[in-house]
């Protein structure tokens, strides 16, 4: 008969279950933006699908099957600085309504209200609408925020009400993670 040690065997037990439970883990991948001079930077989970343009810090995450976009782009803005973020959100919701109308058809979207997560100013806005393709109902999310005060970036996140539902811990995570270059 086999003799093992009450102490082996605990350790035996925690290395197995250590390598059971570490799938379930979801780690991230860091990207900055933009590539040249970052100013922040995202996690997105390592199973999603991620597309960057190195330049221009246009990011699109894809959740594992599909029912979730998470966006992020740079507006074209200049002079942020003069303005606040209210009056730029103005200004460019004709952007930000095409942007909508690449993905989404008859967009409802509440009131911009201010908001400040890991010392980013934003103004953010949930609403629903239906999927381009199809007419599948979605759960809509427009952040602009500005890491430095002078330039604008926006986040479109959309998803069926299914992938809502599966990936809000992981959408959650994402929002937390933008943080400022340079920021603990």
């Amino acid at each position: 008969m086999l003799k093992i040690s009450m102490k082996k065997a605990l350790l035996l037990f925690s290395a197995l279950t250590s390598l059971l439970v570490l799938p379930l883990v979801s780690m991230a991948k860091t990207y900055s933006c933009p590539t040249a001079a970052p100013l922040f930077t995202v996690d997105f989970p390592d199973d999603w699908k991620v597309t960057a343009d190195k330049e221009e810090c246009d990011l699109i995450g894809l959740s594992p099957d599909e029912t979730v976009e998470y966006y992020i782009w740079k507006f074209p803005v200049t002079g942020l600085q003069d303005k606040n973020l209210k009056e730029v959100v103005r200004d460019e919701m004709e952007t930000v309504a095409e942007e909508i109308k690449k993905y989404c058809k008859n967009p409802k979207i509440g009131q911009f209200e201010p908001a400040v997560i890991n010392g980013i100013n934003y103004i953010q806005a949930e609403g629903t609408a239906k999927y381009r393709d199809g007419g599948e109902s979605l759960s809509i999310q427009i952040d602009l925020f500005t890491p430095d005060g002078k330039a604008l970036f926006g986040i479109l996140y959309y998803g069926s009400k299914g992938g809502e539902k599966t990936y809000q811990a992981q959408i959650e995570a994402i929002d937390k993670s933008i943080k400022k270059v340079g920021a603990k």
